[in-house]
């Protein structure tokens, strides 16, 4: 069958659900399907375009046997609520008014939520064909909680869009049992919701794999390290307000891009305690991953029951032990206490605590469980679903 993916991030995009994407099409293209994805030209998680893409209004592509559309979006330097919106809407109409819709007649197509223009394109542009969504975050409840929308018109209207947008998909899917529970409340659509986690994609695996037997960990450094998006869902600057007077001798390495990088450079300067260094490309992120005894995961107060950081499989495939900064009770604080691979604090004491009891005999058994949890995890477990769902989908259709 002819699969249609639309997703306004893609190869070679990195963090959050980029990866993901990429590894989706690549299984559905190795499965004997015809692929093709609409997207943007690369820009996460620096937030701006490659000097070979800019000025360029539309582009397509060959990627290992899959066809990319690529075409110009808004790119904001500094993505604040608003203008976050303003670069969907650009997207949005972009594809509208780029895309050869009536050439691609796709046989089933997918997109994923947070991004609102393309559930909304969705309606617009593809007529009768079979529609799934994956569920990734509730982007419109994660900007008001947080306070990123300060317009009260949007904050009026924005709900209704996304009612309507998310009430045309023949399969919806979520990603944690929490959120599937709010996905039924959200989508005003008969079809079920369906659980379906995220992965651990081909290329991590095989990069883990790659540098299992060649790399010790270091148990005994006393270090954390954040590697990953910097932005306001990911709460790293109250982590640290908490951390440089509770650090209890231990030393946070801080790995990455984003929105934040330059208001954290600003806030906190680089010390004994905290370091602030690039994020790394994957390889030597496996690498890194084989050699950290702990990895911090933070969620800003107030956006944790809306996702699951995508990181946390990087954590399971390497076997490195979490510490998870966030609210009780949140997606990411109930599968670390089910794994058992890590701790969970959401506060300063809870924070000295664990950093000031932390054996290497502890850190040891959580990275067993990690290991142990993430066969949960497959790629192949959980992209077979994906498949069956999109075929019995296209056979419906027929």
């Amino acid at each position: 069958m002819h699969i249609l993916l639309l997703f306004p991030v893609f190869w070679p995009d990195e963090l959050g659900g980029c990866a993901l994407y990429s590894d989706l099409a690549r299984y559905l293209k190795e499965r004997g399907h015809r692929v093709t994805v609409v997207t943007s030209f690369p820009f996460y998680p620096r937030w701006q375009y490659y000097p070979q893409d800019r000025g360029v209004a539309y582009r397509v592509e060959d990627w290992e046997g899959i066809t990319i559309h690529r075409v110009r979006m808004y790119i904001p330097q500094q993505p604040s609520g608003v203008k976050r919106i303003l670069s969907d809407l650009s997207f949005l109409f972009n594809i509208g008014r780029t895309i050869p819709w009536t050439e691609l007649r796709p046989t089933v197509a997918l997109t994923a939520y947070p991004t609102l223009g393309t559930c909304l394109a969705f309606r617009l542009w593809l007529g009768h064909t079979p529609r799934m969504l994956m569920i990734q975050d509730f982007v419109v409840d994660a900007a008001l909680e947080l306070g990123m929308l300060k317009v009260p018109l949007l904050a009026q209207i924005l709900p209704l869009v996304e009612r309507w947008a998310l009430g045309h998909f023949n399969a919806v899917s979520s990603i944690s049992p929490q959120m599937v529970t709010r996905a039924k409340q959200k989508v005003p659509s008969p079809c079920p919701v369906l659980e379906l986690p995220n992965w651990i994609h081909a290329s991590l695996q095989m990069g883990i794999d790659r540098y299992r037997d060649h790399v010790v960990r270091q148990w005994q450094t006393q270090t954390i390290t954040y590697s990953g998006n910097l932005g306001v869902k990911q709460g790293l600057g109250d982590f640290l307000e908490i951390f440089r007077d509770h650090h209890q001798g231990w030393t946070l390495i801080i790995r990455g891009e984003g929105a934040a990088k330059r208001d954290l450079a600003q806030w906190f300067q680089p010390g004994p305690r905290v370091q602030l260094a690039d994020l790394l490309e994957e390889d030597a992120y496996c690498q890194s991953l084989l050699e950290m005894p702990l990895m911090l995961i933070t969620q800003k107060a107030g956006s944790g029951a809306s996702f699951l950081p995508s990181k946390l499989l990087s954590a399971l495939v390497a076997g490195v032990p979490v510490l998870a900064f966030c609210e009780l009770g949140t997606p990411l604080a109930q599968e670390i206490i089910a794994g058992g691979y890590g701790w969970v604090v959401s506060d300063q004491k809870g924070l000295a605590h664990v950093l000031k009891t932390i054996t290497i005999a502890d850190l040891q058994q959580k990275s067993v469980h990690a290991r142990l949890r993430a066969e949960q995890y497959s790629r192949e477990r959980i992209l077979s679903q994906y498949e069956k769902v999109l075929t019995k989908l296209a056979q419906k259709s027929m």
